[in-house]
């Protein structure tokens, strides 16, 4: 739950259109929870409370995907795998969920005690709102190539019933959900171009998935 300061705050660099910047090391329910508090702030300041449902599972899933890569790393330092290497990235791909998922808790304090963390960004100008989702590690080409594979599937599809017959890969762990985020925001009159996943192009090293949101078309949407 937002504290009365933390609702100030929130609330006064929203009207200033000044960037609001939260970090999280590991993303538990807890920090799940503030998020979304602040996403619903966020979202009802500038008039866009409607598409809370549909963005706050679209933020959610693309946090998710973004711990994950997180949890990658330190899984496959763990266990002595060069990350960068295809042949080894390979190897560690075939036991990386079952392996962290049996151990949740356990990788989840290890993701703690790094130095990566998830980045929320909000900011928004009078045409358009952003909310990017980051981590502080660079996309590995393999990681680029499979996340391109993706978002060009998942602009094919209409629906969710469309992705489920046409995704067979999931050793990612991220196929289905960018499938399912393209279609969320199909449905909020969003084209598949207002997710926008790739390194930060900054020197600061991060991978960022963006969500676009053209302010006039959702409105119209709205008052349709």
């Amino acid at each position: 739950m937002l504290s009365t300061s933390d609702y100030e705050r929130v609330r006064t660099a929203i009207l200033a259109a000044t960037p609001i910047a939260l970090k999280s090391s590991s993303y538990t329910s807890a920090h799940r929870d503030y998020i979304d508090r602040v996403l619903s702030l966020y979202l009802y300041e500038l008039g866009l409370v409607h598409l809370h449902n549909n963005l706050a599972y679209c933020v959610h899933e693309l946090a998710g995907n973004s711990r994950n890569a997180l949890l990658k790393r330190i899984y496959f330092a763990e266990h002595g795998l060069d990350i960068a290497d295809r042949d080894q990235y390979e190897q560690g791909m075939r036991s990386f969920r079952q392996d962290t998922i049996g151990e949740k808790q356990r990788y989840l304090r290890a993701l703690e005690r790094s130095t990566y963390y998830i980045r929320f960004v909000f900011r928004h100008s009078e045409e358009e709102a952003r909310i990017a989702i980051e981590n502080n590690t660079p996309l590995l080409p393999i990681e680029r190539e499979r996340i391109v594979e993706k978002l060009t599937n998942a602009k094919r599809y209409k629906t969710m019933a469309d992705a489920y017959a046409s995704l067979a890969d999931f050793s990612e762990g991220a196929g289905l959900g960018i499938a399912m985020v393209v279609v969320m925001l199909r449905t909020l009159g969003l084209s598949p171009e207002s997710l926008v996943i790739g390194n930060s192009g900054d020197e600061d090293g991060f991978t960022r998935a963006t969500i676009k949101i053209n302010r006039s078309t959702v409105g119209r949407l709205q008052t349709a």
